[in-house]
């Protein structure tokens, strides 16, 4: 299960643990950044701070095989 909120400058996304195994992580995706936090009992929050183009890379990665790849547009 997921919700999704759009905010004027950035969105959110929680997504639940259908079977109460793991905390809630939330995803909140701005223009710049990505950052992915979940709850930690003695922490507080453990936040991840990634790029979108990172993110993207992460979600194309899920069901691919072995390797090294390349991706995304290059500055010349």
């Amino acid at each position: 299960m997921f919700t999704v909120e759009h905010e004027f400058d950035y969105s959110t996304v929680v997504v639940i643990d259908n079977h109460n195994n793991a905390d809630d992580v939330e995803l909140i995706f701005d223009e710049e950044y990505v950052y992915i936090r979940q709850y930690d009992k003695e922490d507080d929050f453990n936040i991840v701070v990634i790029t979108p183009q990172m993110f993207k890379e992460i979600i194309a990665a899920y069901d691919i095989s072995e390797g090294s790849y390349v991706t995304g547009k290059f500055k010349k």
